[in-house]
């Protein structure tokens, strides 16, 4: 009898959908194609100048690929990423992180967009596709900094060693050089960056967290205040006293915005 894949119910219909919409576009794609003019499909990926139509496209762009070989990276990344994390919070918590790291990053991307247009005139920046799952990846790998945050990950036989909160870091670097390729569009940088400041942002301040039955604290804890997931910890030494610095002095203005809560001696 073949082994069985146990795959979790959410993570399952993100791969189905990321399979079924980049397949969709890329026969849309192959049966409009031409040499003369770049194909966009509106309604499955958001376009600035097209879209306000389409408006659930501002979620569910983040599940379409434009390449196998981004859609491979993607498909991996939520195998893997989703079930561990989907197994570590629960099938509801993972649904919620997903959405919110896909819907923000999209829409500050789209607003990244409208604002390069005003200043420019250049009708490029409204007609650039804003999709894939590159708010989602960097998600999981803030998420995975603040579960393992002292994991060390070692690559290529022990050459390369490397603790997980150092590779969202990573991931900005390398997202940035692909975008000069034409791998990536020039939306993925501020995707990868918004998506980046959004998950540690939900992750922080706003998840709930579930109570430790064994000991005596409230139900209804949010967010994570221990040092080992301060933003200054995603940077390296050299850097963390001005990151750290730079970043109490913003939480101190979003506190008094009323935006996000001091933490108690309880968190």
């Amino acid at each position: 009898m073949p082994p069985r894949i146990n795959i979790p119910p959410v993570t399952r219909g993100l791969l189905a959908v990321l399979v079924l919409q980049s397949f969709l576009s890329a026969a849309i794609r192959y049966r409009q194609w031409s040499a003369t003019s770049e194909i966009v499909i509106p309604y499955l990926t958001l376009i600035p100048q097209l879209s306000l139509i389409y408006p659930w496209t501002f979620l569910t762009s983040t599940l379409v690929e434009n390449n196998i070989f981004t859609l491979g990276i993607a498909g991996v990344t939520i195998y893997h990423g989703g079930r561990y994390l989907e197994r570590a919070w629960s099938s509801a918590e993972l649904a919620k992180f997903v959405a919110i790291t896909a819907l923000i990053p999209n829409t500050l991307t789209f607003a990244t967009m409208i604002v390069f247009f005003t200043l420019t005139r250049n009708e490029r920046w409204t007609l650039t596709v804003i999709g894939g799952t590159i708010p989602m990846q960097i998600s999981f790998l803030v998420a995975f900094s603040q579960l393992v945050p002292a994991h060390t990950v070692t690559l290529f036989r022990g050459i390369l060693s490397m603790r997980v909160p150092r590779f969202p870091l990573v991931y900005l670097g390398i997202v940035l050089a692909l975008t000069l390729t034409p791998l990536l569009t020039t939306a993925s940088f501020s995707l990868a960056v918004t998506g980046f400041l959004t998950s540690w942002t939900y992750l922080r301040f706003y998840k709930k967290v579930f109570p430790d039955l064994d000991a005596s604290q409230p139900t209804s804890m949010r967010g994570d205040a221990s040092e080992t997931f301060a933003f200054a910890e995603f940077f390296p030494s050299p850097a963390k006293p001005f990151v750290a610095a730079l970043s109490s002095q913003i939480f101190e203005v979003l506190v008094a915005m009323r935006i996000c809560s001091p933490f108690s001696a309880d968190n």
